[in-house]
């Protein structure tokens, strides 16, 4: 019986069984009932082993990476402790799993979980995925879940909402089986296997006759507060929430810095006011009476919050189709590759925290090289083609 000090780095590094062993465990220093199994095919799951009223018993607390090395010996000391008490944790999963509501397995999931595991942000948008295409299914017991059932409704889902709407919906209720299973409960995962909808980024940005069209248009709006938030939110190219509830507290307008205190990446981050930008904010508060940058007296947060059916109108007035809000992000990004910025500076600027997100704008950046390299073969060319007397 091989014994190691079980860590996350330790188990990632765990090599597939042999295909004549089909499959191998190894047990923990630190609880020794605790073992982990690696298959031929590199499935890695725990569980614990101990004897029982004189009987072997073997219990399966979850699978790596879904369960981590911390959760997995929470699991395993929780039921030792059950079996303390001569009862097998297997019995007492089943009986579980044959009374618990998917209701029940949400709430425990929101409380106990995403509200303290995830970002606000987060947590709200999942719960509200929930409320919308998952609450029906309240009072169904969380074992009379089938693969064919789930994914006949996902594929509704695509149809009607789309590839977002129904990967937010598996995603999450893949995340709550798989915490299930973690709390206690004997249920194979119904969602495993369900292969999420593919979903290309977006490159949508304006084109130069459409950003003329666009800003006319914006500019033509009646309501001031909401042409000056779709200016705004060109000029800095910040995420559509972050503009909407900008405060006159963090501008500084002494060093043209405007401050956010967290983004959806969770960090703060400093966006440089360029000098339209400075001059849009330097307008709005002359008049301003209101904490926030753009206020409005129909919502409760006190500014504006959903601005997709003035844009609806912006893009009418400027017969501009196949445009959304996040592109009007993604226009500065862009323009920003085709003026020659590096990928370090755009992703700087738009506050992504990984390369990944910027990698959109690499393509872009080929205007600018193109045109250097055009120049450099231009004049290759015009040195082949001159005499030894012109040279």
């Amino acid at each position: 019986m091989e014994r190691k000090n079980f860590t996350e780095s330790f188990i990632s590094k765990l090599s597939p069984a042999d295909s004549k062993i089909k499959r191998y465990e190894i047990y923990d220093e630190k609880i020794k009932e605790l073992c982990c199994r690696i298959t031929d095919k590199g499935k890695k799951s725990f569980y614990i082993r101990k004897k029982l009223n004189g009987k072997a018993v073997r219990v399966h607390l979850g699978d790596y990476p879904v369960m981590t090395v911390e959760n997995a010996r929470k699991a395993a000391q929780s039921n030792l402790n059950i079996m303390a008490t001569d009862k097998n944790p297997n019995d007492e999963k089943k009986k579980l799993s044959k009374t618990t509501t998917l209701k029940a397995l949400a709430e425990k999931y929101f409380n106990n979980h995403a509200k303290i595991h995830t970002k606000p942000r987060t947590y709200q948008e999942n719960l509200g995925v929930y409320n919308r295409y998952l609450k029906k299914w309240d009072n169904r017991i969380v074992n009379s879940f089938t693969r064919g059932e789930i994914e006949e409704y996902i594929i509704t889902l695509y149809k009607e909402k789309g590839k977002f709407v129904a990967n937010s919906a598996l995603v999450l209720l893949r995340h709550m089986f798989n915490k299930g299973n973690e709390w206690g409960l004997e249920l194979p995962n119904p969602t495993l296997g369900i292969k999420k909808y593919t979903i290309k980024s977006r490159e949508r940005f304006l084109s130069s006759d459409e950003i003329r069209r666009f800003i006319n248009a914006v500019i033509a709006h009646p309501d001031n507060i909401v042409s000056s938030y779709f200016l705004l939110s060109l000029y800095t190219g910040q995420r559509r929430t972050n503009v909407l509830s900008m405060r006159w507290d963090c501008i500084d307008f002494a060093n043209e810095i405007w401050r956010i205190k967290e983004t959806k990446n969770g960090d703060p981050l400093n966006v440089p006011l360029v000098t339209q930008a400075l001059e849009i904010l330097h307008t709005l508060r002359k008049t301003a009476t209101s904490e926030w940058v753009f206020p409005s007296k129909y919502s409760k947060s006190g500014h504006i919050e959903e601005p997709k059916y003035a844009l609806k109108t912006i893009l009418k007035n400027a017969n501009i189709t196949d445009f959304r809000i996040h592109d009007i992000r993604r226009t500065l990004g862009s323009y920003e590759a085709i003026t020659g910025a590096s990928l370090q500076i755009i992703g700087k600027s738009l506050g992504h925290k990984s390369t990944q997100a910027t990698e959109i704008y690499s393509r872009l950046t080929m205007d600018p090289v193109r045109e250097t390299q055009q120049k450099a073969c231009d004049k290759i060319t015009q040195y082949a083609q001159q005499t030894p007397k012109d040279k």
